[in-house]
């Protein structure tokens, strides 16, 4: 389990889990940073709708204000309704898109920030492996140029964690 001294410590971190533990492990590093840490979190969905991710959110009790939701998931099976802290991307093959929503994040919010995505793997479904690999470090590079943090998590999957291994501070294996 991720522990709120883990994420304290680090700026960028992969944490690299079986695919049945992701979610409670995101449940426990979205409460830590929104909670404990007080920072305002960009959260890539690459695996579950806005509104599934807010309803179980809610009921922990987790600030939604201090979230900037980017689904990536909505617009492919419907037309998304315009909600306050969502920025949908059509698809998880919109890693532009992605980028600069992440941007948008970082210029905007002040104050502690971290950017997580859920499951890293998940983008070699719509992406090359090289690809994906670029926008990892993209995306780590903008947060720690403001100070911020990121928090990535995949399942296993040894080529990706090879391209992107030294993008981290830490790497965490289950």
């Amino acid at each position: 389990m991720v522990t709120a001294e883990q994420l304290k410590d680090n700026k960028s971190i992969l944490i690299v889990l079986p695919s049945e533990d992701i979610q409670k492990n995101i449940d426990t590093a979205i409460s830590s940073l929104v909670k404990k840490e007080k920072s305002a979190v960009a959260y890539i969905s690459l695996n579950k709708p806005y509104k599934t991710v807010m309803q179980n959110w809610k009921k922990k009790k987790i600030d939604m204000s201090k979230i900037l939701f980017i689904d990536c998931i909505t617009s492919t099976v419907e037309e998304p309704k315009e909600e306050k802290n969502v920025i949908y991307v059509p698809s998880p093959s919109g890693l532009t898109a992605i980028s600069l929503a992440v941007n948008t994040f970082l210029k905007k919010m002040a104050g502690k920030k971290t950017v997580m995505i859920d499951a890293l793997s998940t983008l070699l479904i719509y992406n090359e492996i090289n690809t994906v690999a670029r926008f990892t470090n993209d995306i780590v590079e903008k947060a720690r140029v403001v100070g911020g943090k990121t928090v990535i998590f995949t399942t296993k999957h040894d080529e990706l964690i090879n391209k992107v291994s030294l993008f981290f501070d830490e790497i965490l294996k289950k």
